[in-house]
């Protein structure tokens, strides 16, 4: 020993002092020459404990890797000039060796022993080094051995690495244990349970089993509660460990991975058998992992798991020497020292150690392979499992946390496609979360059941995810299914997340473990309604439904909401749950509500049975029937489903516009769902469910890390947090009461196979928890009868148009108290008896609160019978016939003049240019009428009808010489089929003056005579309304008002209306009836009331025309004339047809020359006071030269009334306001005594009421 010392010594200060002109060679060769004499006898050995063939296989692995390690240091020239030898003996020969010396042996490397031997060998020397002994069944390989060098993890920190494995890589969130019964398998399910309890993921299921008897094991594992087991944890000694993981697969639900540790390797050939999704954790590194430098170059790949154990431990053993004897005698209390000191021994990639005295373990990490039938072992190169710095073992609080979350979907079966959106859309959310490091370190898992949308199974499924340990129950799906699930959850205090229900039965009564995101059925329901009267202008509703708590719930929604704003259903049809028989539910909606037919069915259903209805349904119903689907229904299926059926579809939908959307929100839904390649899936369910995951990621962040795992802490911040800000919507405010989310509900519209959203209407209740449905409003809805087709329907139509334009333009400035106004127009055809029917249908189905229209006079009568017999308000008729306005009628408001003002106005006119010869062409059925009131013109300016036919083209035949005048009662074919060929032959005009009745048509009369070749001459036609004239008009600032408004409207409405005196007429009698409206008291909305209005309102003014007044009440002074007036207009207008300005074609002008006025006057207007025009004969026969006496003094007396009856009308109503204001009832007598006899000397009184303080008084 001393020479070889010394010859080390030499060869060490040779190696340092050797100068520059020595020759390496020469020395080397010296120092070698003088260590020859001691090399073939300086060995240190150490010896590997065998015991007969426990465990032989691996046992000859650790010894063929510590020969390996040992032959690389002596062909290197050995430890410092010692050569290595490893030794084998059982325990008999070792305490033969004369133990107590280092020269027999220094100490015990890679001993496989069984924990029965441990015992004898504690006889051997205290400080005898003892590195990498494996004790398969005893507990952490003799840990008190004061020389126990481990090289391996410890088993504990194996069942740390399968369970990080099993959570992180495999993401399996349910685990079962099947562990041995012996201290080793209860060591490992104790480690497993702990691990699992860490990362707050659940132990589904633990099996015990004994080795010797297998059978109570296999029965546990085959019991249907075993198919909840994702990830089975087999954790026991060798020797039946692949057995037993064999037999676990074996079951008829197999689990998704079987786990074992590092134990089950030293099984030998047993290791390669065929198995699939086999795991095994690997306490040392692979060759298939590591690089081939790890080892060396002499290392052979192909090194088993045992043989790269081995050659660590050899490797550690000559690192330990190599420090030692460079530095003191060698012995083995030194030997132990140097390694506790030295810190880490890198051996290539991998570094053991540090070991300290409290720390005898050298690697600390663990691997994972994959026994694979097809590759054999796989280690996988992208995990292993490291231990925290400075941390000897593994330590489960270091281990990624998760929060689990279940589901519980159909994710079969009819309802399908809408479970695995809402699995989508909760992944979606929970991923994007994990993306950013998850909620303080921990990821969301989630977990989903399929229910097949039956509610026994739901609670089954429940039942699984609560033995999980589920944070919470997310996104279930469907009302039953999520009403069974609740009284489970409340009980042990688990939240029920977003499920996909309206149902007000998980909102009220308030249980705070329901948490909402979703709008209810109710307010649901309440859109629908809000939708189809306000936007469609719909009143008879039916209903389809689902006969169960989701269906019946969807009714109970729709009723209430229809109640509020007095309506009904017609009928309904149900159809049973998880099926497609409807043809009963068809034939009740259609039965039920007979004789009237539905205009909207409301659909709560599933998409399949939805597609089987609308097919049937629309073969039995009207064209335009509308078909409205409640959200729950998957939209995107639905509207594929329905293809190109040619139907109504509406969805409602509680969540924001998804195609083309401009919300931020909804544009970060599609990016998560693409991210997760689930773009396919990406639509309102998978929204609705993304948005309910958004809600648990925010509610979770806000909890802080203490409190993140305390679900009474999740459950009271969702109600003190309050809103949600989600990029551009609000979820919320939540509070204790209030457990819904969403305030708002949106509509979309299904056709060709797709389905888009209705832009710029979503109904808003953010103010509020739920919808009220007192905010609700019935559409006014008024019903037009005329003649809207064949040759003489352009009248009708511009009127329609008009009429439209005003209802339009009041309705987007909030309607009428936030009712909307509609017309719903039918055609009459021009015949009396179909205008009768087709008024009734309007009075008493569709329920209309007044009608318009009667183009013609037949047809107006009928019209009128019809309001007058039911108490309906008849408004603006189109016609002027004066058979109407024989008998005051409450019911019927005129707002033009009749025909008697217009002959009126063209006598006033035509005397007023010096014609006195008039004649009359009528073929109109009121043509005996007409002629009398013509008649009767005529003599009160003491002049006589000259003749009365019914051809045009005759009457200008017969013309005289003198200038005449023909008044034309006909239609306007009629006028331009004779004006046609007479303008033609004509090159100066006619030589009479033409008067045509404004019931010819202003617009068809331009437009026949456009096409007219020739002079024109003086054509004239009487007006009702002033004419939308530009600002050359005398009348223009008088009217500019009301023409501005008009002709806004008409181009908002309809761009390509046209804009003349009928559509103006339309548009006035559309803001005349807004304005009687207006006065009547809102939520009192009766045809009585609105007809009452008209009354009590007495005067209208509308952009500088004033109509009225309008009264039902007797006359106060005996000699007025029509003192109940219905009557609106008090002019008439006289226009002429000229070329246009610009543009071509012809126009109208004001023409009127009346008595006192001309052509430039500001109005040209011919007026009357009275309720119609007085016509006065004459008491004695006039000069046919001049006025009679009469129409001299007619202004004045015209002027008197003017007076007379605004006087009238501000006494009346005065009188009204004194009634409603005053509670004095004496004073209210004194009032119409006063008024009763009109003195001049109460005019004072008059004044005096006008002041508000003396009407306090």
């Amino acid at each position: 020993i001393f020479s070889c010392r010394l010859s080390r010594a030499l060869f060490n200060f040779n190696s340092f002092l050797l100068n520059d002109a020595m020759d390496s060679l020469t020395a080397c060769f010296f120092a070698v020459l003088i260590c020859l004499p001691c090399r073939g006898n300086a060995q240190l050995s150490f010896v590997q404990l065998r015991e007969s063939s426990y465990f032989l296989p691996f046992n000859e692995g650790l010894f063929r890797g510590i020969q390996t390690a040992f032959a690389e240091a002596n062909a290197e020239g050995g430890v410092h000039g010692y050569s290595l030898q490893l030794k084998r003996a059982n325990t008999s020969e070792i305490f033969s060796m004369n133990v107590s010396s280092p020269s027999s042996f220094l100490g015990l490397l890679g001993d496989v022993v069984s924990a029965s031997s441990l015992p004898g060998l504690r006889h051997l020397p205290a400080d005898l080094p003892v590195l990498g002994r494996i004790v398969p069944d005893g507990v952490d390989a003799d840990a008190d051995a004061i020389g126990h060098i481990a090289i391996r993890a410890a088993l504990r920190d194996e069942v740390l690495a399968l369970v990080d494995f099993a959570a992180q890589w495999l993401k399996l969130h349910s685990f079962g244990v099947l562990y041995e019964n012996s201290s080793l398998g209860l060591l490992g399910m104790a480690a497993a349970v702990d691990a699992l309890e860490e990362i707050h993921l659940g132990v589904v299921l633990t099996v015990l089993y004994d080795a010797k008897s297998m059978s109570a094991a296999l029965g546990a594992l085959q019991h249907p509660s075993a198919c909840t087991i994702q990830a089975l944890l087999v954790l026991g000694r060798p020797g039946v460990l692949l057995e037993m993981a064999n037999l676990a697969r074996s079951g008829p639900c197999s689990p998704n991975a079987t786990l074992t540790w590092s134990l089950a390797a030293l099984e030998g050939s047993e290791l390669f058998s065929p198995q699939n999704d086999l795991y095994i954790s690997q306490v040392v590194p692979s060759t298939q992992v590591l690089t081939s430098d790890l080892f060396g170059s002499s290392l052979p790949w192909s090194l088993s798991p045992a043989e790269v154990e081995g050659y660590l431990i050899g490797q550690l053993a000559i690192g330990v020497l190599r420090r030692e004897i460079a530095t003191q005698v060698l012995n083995r209390s030194h030997f132990l020292e140097v390694l506790q000191s030295s810190g880490c021994f890198p051996v290539g990639g991998v570094t053991l150690g540090p070991f300290t005295a409290d720390c005898p373990q050298g690697l600390r990490q663990v691997w994972i392979s994959h026994l694979n039938a097809s590759n054999g072992v796989e280690w996988l190169r992208e995990y292993s499992f490291n231990f925290p710095n400075g941390s000897c073992h593994g330590n489960a609080s270091a281990l990624q946390k998760y929060l689990l979350f279940g589901q519980s979907v159909a994710l079969s079966g009819s309802a399908g496609s809408d479970g695995q959106e809402l699995r989508a859309g909760l992944l979606s959310a929970f991923e994007e979360q994990n993306r950013l490091g998850g909620i303080f370190g921990a990821q969301l898992r989630l977990v989903t059941l399929d229910d097949g949308y039956n509610p026994a199974v739901a609670v089954s499924n429940v039942q699984q995810l609560l033995q999980r340990g589920v944070y919470g129950i997310a996104g279930m799906y469907g009302t039953a299914t999520s009403l069974a699930a609740v009284p489970l959850l409340s009980a042990v205090g688990v939240p029920l997340l977003g499920p996909l229900s309206g149902s007000m039965d998980l909102r009220q009564p308030f249980n705070p473990y329901v948490v909402s995101v979703r709008a209810s059925y109710n307010d649901e329901a309440a859109a629908m309604v809000d939708f189809l009267t306000s936007v469609k202008f719909i009143t008879r509703f039916s209903v389809f439904f689902q006969n169960d708590s989701y269906g019946l719930s969807g009714v109970a929604g729709l009723e209430r909401a229809l109640a509020s704003i007095g309506l009904s259903l017609l009928s309904r049809g149900m159809y049973s749950r998880n099926t497609v028989e409807v043809t009963q539910a068809v034939r009740d909606i259609v039965g039920q509500a007979l004789p009237q037919v539905p205009q909207v069915i409301v659909m709560f259903s599933l998409p399949d049975a939805m597609l089987s209805f609308v097919r049937l349904a629309v073969q039995m119903l009207p064209s335009e029937t509308v078909f409205m689907l409640a959200s729950p229904a998957d939209g995107e299926k639905s509207a594929f489903l329905l293809g190109n059926l040619t139907a109504n579809v509406y969805s409602m939908q509680v969540m924001p516009p998804f195609w083309g959307s401009g919300f931020a929100f909804v544009q970060a839904f599609q990016a998560s769902m693409n991210a997760l390649g689930f773009g396919i899936l990406a639509d309102w369910v998978s929204l609705e469910a993304y948005t309910v995951g958004r809600v648990i990621t925010n509610t979770l962040q806000r909890l802080g890390p203490s409190t993140l795992f305390d679900r009474s802490s999740f459950i009271s911040t969702v109600y003190n947090s309050s809103v949600y800000v989600l990029e551009d919507i609000t979820v919320g405010p939540y509070q204790w009461g209030c457990n819904q989310g969403l305030r708002e509900v949106w509509v979309s519209e299904m056709g060709g196979g797709t389905y888009s959203d209705v832009e710029g209407y979503s109904f808003d209740f953010s103010q509020s928890c739920f919808s009220d449905t007192t905010s609700l409003r019935r559409p006014l809805i008024f019903g037009l009868c005329a003649t809207l087709s064949g040759p003489n329907a352009e009248t009708a139509v511009l009127f329609q148009q008009g009429l439209e334009a005003a209802f339009s333009t009041i309705n987007a400035n909030g309607g009428i108290g936030g009712h909307m106004l509609h017309v719903l127009a039918v055609d009459d055809g021009g015949s009396a008896e179909l205008a009768s029917n087709l008024s009734s249908r309007l009075i008493h189905t569709e329920r209309v609160y007044g009608m318009f229209g009667g183009s013609l006079g037949a047809t107006a009568a009928a019209i009128a019978r019809q309001c007058v017999s039911n108490g309906v308000p008849y408004i603006g008729p189109m016609s002027g016939s004066a058979a109407l306005r024989t008998h005051f009628e409450r019911s019927v408001l005129f707002l033009r003049g009749s025909v008697r003002e217009e002959l009126m106005a063209i006598v006033s006119d035509l005397f007023a240019r010096g014609i006195r010869t008039v004649s009359l062409v009528s073929s109109t059925p009121e043509s005996l009428s007409v002629r009398h009131i013509l008649e009767l013109a005529l003599q009160s300016f003491g002049l006589s009808l000259r003749s009365f036919g019914t051809s045009l083209s005759a009457a200008v035949a017969g013309l005289g010489a003198s200038a005449e005048a023909i008044v034309v009662d006909l239609d306007a074919a009629a006028v331009t089929q004779a004006l046609g060929p007479l303008l033609q032959q004509s090159h100066q005009g006619l030589a009479a003056v033409l008067y045509i009745l404004s019931t010819a048509g202003p617009e068809r009369v331009l437009t026949g005579l456009s096409v007219v070749k020739g002079t024109l001459g003086s054509i004239f036609m009487t007006q009702v309304l002033p004419l939308p004239c530009n600002a050359t008009c005398p009348d223009a600032l008088r009217y500019s008002s009301l023409v501005g408004s008009y002709e806004s409207a008409m181009k908002s409405s309809n761009s390509s209306a046209a804009v003349g005196p009928s559509s103006l007429e339309g548009f006035l009698v559309g803001q005349l009836t807004a304005q009687a409206l207006r006065n009547v008291v809102v939520g009192n909305f009766t045809t009585t009331a609105l007809a009452s209005s008209f009354y009590d309102t007495v005067v209208f003014e509308m952009g500088g025309v004033v109509l009225g007044p309008f009264s039902d009440i007797a006359c106060v002074v005996s000699s007025s004339e029509g003192c109940e007036c219905n009557q609106g207009m008090h002019e008439v207008w006289l226009s002429q047809v000229v070329a246009a300005s610009s543009g071509g074609g012809l126009s109208f002008q004001y023409a009127g020359v009346f008595p006192g006025g001309n052509s430039s006057d500001e109005t040209s207007s011919f007026s009357w006071s009275t309720c119609g025009v007085v016509i006065s004969l004459p008491q004695t026969g006039g000069s046919s030269g001049g006025p009679s006496v009469v129409a001299i003094v007619l202004p004045i007396v015209a002027a008197f009334m003017v007076g007379l009856t605004i006087l009238l009308w501000k006494l009346t109503s005065n009188y009204r306001k004194m009634r409603k204001l005053l509670s004095d009832e004496a004073l209210a007598v004194k009032c119409a005594e006063a008024i009763a006899v009109l003195q001049f000397e109460e005019l004072e009184y008059l004044r005096m009421l006008s002041s508000p303080n003396r009407i306090q008084q």
